[in-house]
């Protein structure tokens, strides 16, 4: 598994091929959970109405209008729907969203969020 942010969006940019039960995805998961809910304490999501943040960011292309919070509380938001919707997570990987998510939450790091 990669270690870094970093390599994971450049490991989903260079993707091909089915998400359905693809390890990278599963990986993104897990480095996500390690790295920002490591003593498992769920605290993510944040936002209440994260779902309604996701909808209007995906329906205006205004992933870049996302702070660091809204980004982690919209992408455990989907990890945590993952268990009532079967393949919500893979899905949004097929949809080019966790992907968008991935890379504004590196620009947030990288600029020091």
């Amino acid at each position: 598994m990669s270690t870094s942010l970093a390599a994971l969006v450049k490991a989903t940019s260079a993707y091909k091929g089915s998400w359905q039960n693809a390890q990278l995805a599963q990986d993104i998961k897990m480095f996500l959970w390690k790295r920002y809910d490591p003593n498992d304490n769920l605290i993510y999501p944040t936002l209440k109405h994260w779902d309604l943040l996701l909808l209007e960011a995906m329906s205006n292309d205004s992933y870049d209008n996302l702070d660091k919070s809204e980004v982690l509380s919209v992408l455990f938001g989907l990890i945590h729907r993952t268990r009532i919707v079967d393949g919500l997570w893979e899905t949004m990987f097929t949809r080019d969203v966790t992907q968008q998510l991935l890379g504004r939450l590196l620009v947030l790091v990288a600029e020091g969020y």
